[in-house]
């Protein structure tokens, strides 16, 4: 018998996803992609969660710079979601080049990151 009761309820969501959620997260959607998806496909997969685990290669990133990793890739995904509907897949795939710190887009999220850091130590250092 399936108990419908309140104590069944759905247990809160992390409001900071953890490093390794995102990595994890991608990680399953690769093993689910070897199934369903193309090679392609899954080489673009492959891009995103191989310069994830470069990025972590010097520690594991705090919360607030995963939350704007998680945000780029997933924009990152749905450009790649886009091509692939609106030029096809051979357009699409140049999205695992932009797998990169040089991308300039995940530059300004990280910049933005910094910014607040940066003024304080120039505080610092004109105030000595």
């Amino acid at each position: 018998m399936t108990d419908f009761s309140r104590k069944n309820g759905f247990p809160a969501a992390t409001t900071e996803p953890p490093y390794t959620v995102l990595l994890d997260a991608l990680t399953n959607l690769r093993q689910f992609g070897r199934i369903f998806y193309n090679a392609e496909t899954v080489d673009v997969l492959n891009a995103a969660i191989r310069f994830i685990e470069e990025f972590a290669d010097g520690g594991e990133p705090d919360h607030e710079t995963t939350k704007r990793l998680l945000l780029w890739i997933n924009m990152e995904m749905g450009e790649f979601r886009g091509l692939v509907i609106s030029e096809g897949l051979a357009a699409a795939v140049c999205i695992s080049g932009e797998f990169s710190l040089q991308d300039p887009l995940l530059a300004e999220l990280l910049y933005g990151l910094q910014t607040p850091k940066l003024d304080t130590l120039t505080a610092l250092i004109a105030a000595q």
